[in-house]
C-alpha cells in the first residue's frame, strides 16, 4: 500500500513537471536568496553579495539603508541606478566597497535591498557590518599610520 502510495506520488509529480513545461512553464525554482561574503570587515574591503533561486532575466534595482538610517540608491559615480541582471540559471553576483559605494565609511550595519524593478515591492534583503579594525593589524586601525 505504501509502496504504490509513492509510486502515484512520484507519477502525479512527472505528470506535472512534463505539464508545466509543455505549456511553457518553468517549474518551480528554489526561493530566491542572498549571501554576502564577508559578512563583517573594514569599509573599503570588498563584500561579495550573491543571488540563487532568482527567475531568469529579472532585473533588481538596489537601494540601502546606512548604520544611522539614512536610505540611499545604490549608484554608479555619474548618478546612474545600479540594476542587476540574473543570468539564465538564477544567479546574479555584484561586488561593492562601502566605503565608496554607499557614501562613506561610517561604522555600523548597512542593509541592501534588492527590489524587482518591474515590480518595486517585491524585494529581498542582505547585511553587511562594517568596522574600524583592518584585517591583519592588531589593535585595529592603521598601527600607528
Amino acid at each position: 500500500m505504501i509502496r504504490h502510495l509513492v509510486s502515484m506520488r512520484l507519477l502525479l509529480a512527472s505528470v506535472l513537471g512534463l505539464a508545466a513545461v509543455a505549456a511553457g512553464v518553468s517549474p518551480a525554482a528554489a526561493d530566491p536568496a542572498i549571501t554576502v561574503s564577508p559578512t563583517s570587515s573594514y569599509a573599503y574591503d570588498t563584500f561579495v553579495f550573491s543571488g540563487t533561486g532568482f527567475p531568469n532575466g529579472m532585473t533588481l534595482t538596489v537601494t540601502y539603508t546606512d548604520p544611522s538610517g539614512g536610505t540611499g540608491n545604490l549608484a554608479d559615480s555619474y548618478g546612474t541606478r545600479t540594476a542587476v541582471k540574473v543570468s539564465s540559471d538564477g544567479t546574479w553576483e555584484l561586488r561593492l566597497q562601502p566605503g565608496s559605494a554607499l557614501g562613506g565609511t561610517g561604522t555600523g550595519t548597512y542593509q541592501l535591498n534588492f527590489c524587482q524593478s518591474d515590480a518595486p515591492a517585491t524585494c529581498w534583503s542582505a547585511s553587511l557590518r562594517v568596522s574600524n579594525d583592518v584585517p591583519g593589524m592588531s589593535g585595529g586601525g592603521m598601527g600607528g599610520y
